[in-house]
C-alpha cells in the first residue's frame, strides 16, 4: 500500500465513514479501508495517530457500543469482525495512547454493554456474537492499564465483570467454532495476574486484590463446573452415540474439525479449573459433605457404547477421579472409555491444568 494514503486527510475521511455510515455497503468498504490502513504490518506508526486525531476516544466508544447493540451483528458476521478488528486496533496494548481509554473507562461501559445485552438477548447466535467482540477490546485495555491487576478487580468489583466472563466462557465451550476465542486470553491473563509472584511484574496482583478475586470467583465454582457437567453430558450424549444423523455428518468432518471442535470445550473446561487452582479451590472441600462420595445425580455415562439413552436418567454417575470433569454409570464403562476411548488423554491434560 502507497505510503501516501497514510496522510492525515485520507485517514480523516476514512474516520468520517467509519463513524457515520449506516448503509451496509458503504459500512462494508469503510471496514475494507480500515483493515487495511490499521491493521496491515506495513502501516506506519504514524497512521494511527492520524486517525485519533478525527476519531477521538468518546466517539470510538459510542461506536462500539452501536456495534455490540445491533441487532444485525449475526447478519453479517465478517463485516462485522472487520469493525471489530478496526476497533480492537484503537485500544492495541502496543500504542502509545492505550492507557487514555482506561482512564475513560471504556472496558467497564463494554462490560457493562455486554452485561446487558447477555441479560436482554434470547438468540444464541447473538448473544455469542456480542461476546466475542467485546473479549479482545476488555483483554486489551485491561493490558494496557497502568496497573492491570487493579484494572481487573475494578472490574469484578463495580462492573458484575466475572458473572459475565463465566456465561461467556460457557458459550465459548458450546460453539465448536470458538477455539481462537479472546476470552480464552481474558482468562489466561487473570490467571496470571493471580499467580504471579515476581516482584518486577507489571501485572502482580497484592494480596487484597487476590483474596477480592477469590470471594467472587468462589461464589461462582461450583454452579459453573455443573454448567461445564451439563454441557460435557450433553456432547458425550450428541456425539458419542450413534444417534440418528449423527454418524453421517460424522463422516463428513475432517480430523482437524473434530480436533477444533473439542478443543473450544476441553480448553474453556481446563481454563475455569485452571483459575480455580490458582485461587486455591478444590472441589472436594467446596462441594462440602453433601459430595464427598463422588456420586451425583443425572448425570450422563460419558463412554460412547453405553446404551443409556435418555439425560433425564434416574440412576447416579460416578465422577473420574482424576480430573473430576466426567462420569460414568459404572467402573466398567470408566475402565473401557480409559482403554478404548479417549478419556485417557483428556484426563491427563485436565489434571496438569
Amino acid at each position: 500500500m502507497f505510503i501516501e494514503v497514510y496522510t492525515r486527510e485520507t485517514l480523516g475521511i476514512v474516520a468520517l465513514c467509519w463513524l457515520r455510515s449506516e448503509a451496509i455497503s458503504c459500512r462494508r468498504i469503510t471496514c475494507v479501508l480500515l483493515r487495511g490502513l490499521l491493521v496491515n504490518p506495513s502501516a506506519p506508526d504514524y497512521a494511527l495517530e492520524n486517525f485519533l486525531h478525527t476519531c477521538n476516544p468518546e466517539q470510538i466508544l459510542q461506536k462500539i457500543r452501536q456495534i455490540l447493540t445491533n441487532p444485525a451483528i449475526t447478519v453479517d458476521p465478517t463485516q462485522v469482525a472487520v469493525e471489530l478488528v478496526a476497533a480492537d486496533a484503537f485500544v492495541n496494548i502496543a500504542h502509545p495512547s492505550a492507557p487514555k481509554y482506561h482512564e475513560m473507562r471504556l472496558e467497564a461501559d463494554v462490560a457493562f454493554t455486554l452485561r446487558n445485552q447477555l441479560r436482554s438477548v434470547e438468540d444464541a447466535d447473538r448473544k455469542w456474537a456480542v461476546a466475542n467482540a467485546a473479549a479482545p477490546i476488555i483483554n486489551n485495555i485491561v493490558n494496557a492499564a497502568t496497573n492491570p491487576a487493579s484494572a481487573l478487580v475494578e472490574l469484578v468489583t463495580h462492573c458484575d465483570f466475572l458473572p459475565v466472563a463465566t456465561e461467556s466462557l460457557l458459550l465459548c465451550a458450546a460453539r465448536p467454532d470458538s477455539y481462537a476465542s479472546a476470552w480464552f486470553r481474558v482468562f489466561k491473563m487473570t490467571i496470571h495476574i493471580a499467580q504471579c509472584h515476581d516482584v518486577t511484574c507489571r501485572v502482580r496482583a497484592t494480596p487484597d486484590e487476590i483474596s477480592t478475586l477469590r470471594k467472587h470467583f468462589t461464589l461462582l465454582f461450583i454452579p459453573t463446573l455443573n454448567d461445564f457437567d451439563s454441557l460435557i453430558s450433553k456432547t458425550a450424549f450428541s456425539e458419542g452415540l450413534n444417534l440418528p444423523g449423527v454418524t453421517n455428518k460424522k463422516k463428513q468432518k475432517t480430523e482437524d474439525d473434530i480436533t477444533k471442535e473439542s478443543a473450544a470445550l476441553w480448553q474453556s473446561v481446563l481454563s475455569w479449573r485452571a483459575l480455580g487452582t490458582t485461587l486455591g479451590l478444590h472441589e472436594e472441600a467446596e462441594r462440602g459433605d453433601r459430595d464427598k462420595t463422588g456420586y451425583h445425580e443425572n448425570r450422563f455415562c460419558w463412554w460412547a457404547k453405553c446404551d443409556t439413552k435418555s439425560l433425564e436418567a434416574e440412576e447416579t454417575y460416578k465422577r473420574c477421579s482424576g480430573c473430576h470433569a466426567v462420569t460414568y454409570c459404572s467402573a466398567d464403562h470408566q475402565k473401557k472409555d480409559w482403554k478404548e476411548g479417549s478419556h485417557r488423554d483428556i484426563c491427563s491434560i485436565l489434571q496438569n491444568a
